[in-house]
């Protein structure tokens, strides 16, 4: 595994700086993009933390022009009743989020359909979460919350004004979340102005 994250961070889009790193040839990015994501929701959570970071290095140089298929993927994950599918659909999402916690303006256009297309489910999916004692269930709520602070980094996503319900909604979450065994560590992933 090691190997492979090294591989991917160092030959995906490798910099004039390091010549010596090999650049991987494209029907090969291909062919990992395709395979990625499937691994990504059978793997089991030791593997699934080590292939995230290399999810987030491929969307940061890939995404959407090179990879169109990764958001109708994540939604199709978000929206199955597996556990581990809806799993990794939350991590695919934060690893977007994270992509574009930064980018503002015209950079923003792509991110702002993204958070459209997927907040509403994503909320359902932490409303489901709050009363589920699992550790996974802990753990998937804290990326419902991590995505949602990256994705208002900067600023409100255009959409979120206009479901002002669904932004009501999700705090409703957290506070009830707050009140729980569990509920410390969430609230250090908030942005300041939620609490």
């Amino acid at each position: 595994m090691v190997y492979l994250k090294n591989r991917i961070t160092r030959g995906w889009s490798p910099s004039e700086d390091f010549p010596q790193n090999k650049p991987i040839p494209e029907d090969e990015k291909q062919r990992f993009r395709d395979r990625l994501l499937p691994v990504l929701s059978s793997s089991p959570a030791q593997i699934r933390q080590q292939l995230v970071p290399v999810l987030q290095k491929i969307l940061h140089y890939d995404f959407p022009e090179k990879w169109p298929a990764f958001i109708p993927i994540t939604v199709q994950l978000l929206n199955t009743n597996e556990a581990s599918s809806i799993f990794a659909g939350l991590q695919c999402l934060l690893a977007i989020c994270r992509v574009f916690r930064f980018k503002s303006g015209e950079n923003r256009t792509d991110f702002d359909k993204i958070v459209e297309a997927t907040f509403p489910r994503l909320l359902t999916i932490g409303q489901g979460l709050v009363n589920e004692t699992s550790e996974d269930a802990g753990e998937m709520l804290h990326i419902v919350l991590k995505a949602y602070k990256h994705a208002t980094f900067v600023r409100l996503p255009d959409q979120i004004p206009q479901q002002a319900e669904v932004l009501i909604n999700l705090v409703r979450v957290i506070r009830l979340f707050e009140s729980t065994a569990c509920g410390h560590w969430v609230v250090l992933a908030l942005p300041s102005y939620c609490c």
